[in-house]
């Protein structure tokens, strides 16, 4: 479908994958990581395992602009944090 897509595209979501993993890579192939552009907190998203982990992403299009990224870890509603990025669209 993003293929197919003549929009600026932000793909968002519980994937239950690493950053390692090949359906982070797969989904991931053509678009940037909020995260790795615009975080500066703790990218852990996952809080009921014995370690820290990063399995929610956000991804968006060359055409848009990762502005910030944080986990709020100060919201439970769930086994993940939410994930807040902002975007400057062209």
């Amino acid at each position: 479908m993003i293929d197919l897509s003549p929009y600026p595209e932000i793909l968002d979501g519980d994937f239950n994958s690493v950053p390692n993993s090949y359906e982070y890579y797969s989904l991931g192939k053509d678009l940037q990581n909020a995260f790795l552009e615009a975080g500066n907190c703790s990218p852990s998203s996952f809080h009921d395992y014995k370690v820290p982990l990063r399995i929610d992403h956000i991804f968006r299009s060359k055409s848009i602009i990762s502005l910030n990224y944080k986990v709020d870890n100060s919201v439970q509603l769930s086994d993940h944090y939410l994930v807040i990025a902002e975007f400057l669209l062209n």
